[in-house]
């Protein structure tokens, strides 16, 4: 009964008085109960700022202590037993925790933050990779609004982290074996977050004015959830696992998510159970194969199951080779999966086409797509012996209503010329259409440059014959012209304007 007289003495008592102590390990120990290890050779009390910037290791071993805040820095490390009790408390707003330049803090008990509206702060590690907090016991803030902020950090977790305020890092991972609680109206920002099977990280009482968690980068297989219904996970990257694994939210009302890996295996693969709405936009899907595993042509794979609805698709599908057949399925509003598709990805009503004016004038309708990319246009006539591309018309990638696409040839070769598409889905497959033939009765003539110096050259799918003409009508120059690309040399001419005219067609150029 005494002792618990006393702890709550000493957590309502604020004193207006601060006191500064430095360890100097002056006893030649690494115990904080004893006096001469401070350079007032006197122990911190309620009232004290207590700093350890020696580089040492300093270990709180069954006991109680109190401090207003405690601050780390060249590299110091801070260890507390498992029976052990550290009360930081202050009105103040100071980092009532404030680990630096490489100093790391092992928690096995109790940690208890109050007063003020600064909890725990770390910064300037060496390495993001470096583990600057590790907590096997439990670290609580729960009045006054505190809040945790991890720089250039590495924090690992076994045990319970309970803060009422803001959580956020900046270039840090957080690895969480244990239980994350970010109560109050604020946001829970992560960099990138390690949740290993069996752990949780909730977000209680949302701001409802934005997204409750946003998270840059996710693995693992841990659960994830808010305890009201009123906001959303926003995710970049998500990577379940480890080999494979299982994220889950919970009373979420909705997570948005950028960029998504499934690894798939013989026996188990990874899934994202999310308990309300999920947003895909601008996401990507990548799909991996384990453990030698190749999938059959029965398999259902679903993936991704949701509470509530999903909308959007992805927009970039990256599937192994050992998949080209499958697709993403959207078909069922609340969950994603992939199927067996040895179908065409993509209805073809008709394809057609015309000449007009010289021009060879493609046209044709889909009536479904699945993960269409587009269509490569290519063509074979006279002056090819085998099919080449002549474009690249992008797809829709997946609609079920009527698309009208078109492709204009503008140089097609005197005579018949043969055409068909070739086209291509997001997993890198592909299928051709039936070929079409459309005829052109017009030789196409090309002449340039415009304006020249010496030489014009003319290009045309057939023997004929050319004249220069003057701007007062006469003809200065003819030619015979054989068939494909020549150059002509009119450095003879004198300065002006000509025309050249070839069958039907007149071009003007400008002699310098």
């Amino acid at each position: 009964m005494r002792l618990l007289l006393l702890l709550v003495a000493l957590l309502t008592t604020n004193s207006l008085f601060s006191q500064n102590i430095f360890w100097d390990g002056g006893a030649g120990t690494n115990d904080w109960d004893d006096a001469m290890n401070w350079d007032t050779n006197q122990l911190p009390t309620s009232t004290s700022n207590v700093y350890i910037t020696t580089g040492d290791s300093v270990s709180i071993s069954n006991g109680v202590v109190t401090a207003k805040q405690i601050q780390l820095s060249l590299n110091s490390v801070l260890e507390i037993s498992e029976n052990s009790f550290v009360f930081l408390n202050s009105s103040i707003p100071y980092d009532r925790l404030n680990i630096l330049s490489g100093s790391k803090c092992i928690n096995h008990g109790l940690i208890s933050i109050s007063g003020g509206n600064r909890g725990i702060r770390m910064s300037s590690a060496s390495s993001y990779t470096d583990q600057v907090l590790v907590n096997y016991g439990d670290i609580i803030a729960l009045s006054g609004g505190h809040s945790l902020s991890f720089n250039d950090s590495h924090v690992t977790n076994y045990g319970l982290i309970n803060f009422d305020r803001t959580i956020s890092t900046n270039n840090s991972v957080v690895e969480n074996y244990g239980d994350i609680v970010s109560t109050g109206n604020n946001h829970l920002n992560l960099d990138v977050y390690i949740g290993h099977s069996g752990s949780s990280i909730y977000k209680d009482n949302p701001n409802h004015l934005s997204y409750s968690m946003y998270v840059d980068s996710l693995y693992g297989n841990p659960v994830i959830g808010s305890a009201d219904q009123l906001m959303g996970l926003a995710v970049d990257y998500v990577s379940p696992g480890f080999s494979p694994g299982i994220l889950h939210t919970t009373n979420l009302d909705y997570a948005e998510i950028s960029e998504i890996d499934i690894e798939i295996g013989a026996d188990t693969m990874d899934h994202i159970f999310i308990d309300g709405d999920l947003v895909l936009f601008n996401s990507e899907l990548n799909i991996e194969l384990i453990d030698g595993y190749i999938p059959s042509i029965t398999d259902t794979l679903n993936f991704i199951i949701a509470g509530g609805n999903i909308a959007g698709t992805f927009t970039t599908i990256n599937l192994p080779p050992e998949m080209s057949d499958f697709i993403v399925d959207y078909s069922n509003p609340s969950a994603i999966r992939l199927i067996y598709n040895p179908a065409l990805p993509v209805e073809l009503i008709s394809f057609d086409g015309v000449n007009e004016r010289g021009q060879n004038i493609l046209h044709w309708k889909t009536a479904t797509e699945i993960n269409n990319a587009g269509f490569n246009i290519e063509v074979l006539n006279s002056n090819s012996v085998d099919w080449q591309t002549l474009g690249f018309v992008e797809g829709n990638t997946n609609s079920t209503a009527e698309i009208e696409y078109s492709f204009i040839d503008k140089f097609p070769v005197k005579g018949i010329s043969y055409y068909r598409l070739k086209q291509m889905d997001l997993n890198g497959g592909w299928e051709y259409s039936d070929q079409i033939s459309i005829r052109n009765n017009k030789s196409t003539v090309r002449v340039y440059p415009t304006v020249f110096t010496d030489d014009i050259t003319v290009d045309i799918d057939s023997k004929t014959s050319m004249e220069l003409v003057d701007q007062e009508g006469r003809m200065v120059y003819s030619k015979q012209l054989a068939e494909g690309k020549q150059s002509i040399s009119l450095n003879h001419m004198v300065s002006g304007i000509y025309f050249v005219k070839i069958d039907n067609e007149v071009f003007k150029v400008i002699k310098r």
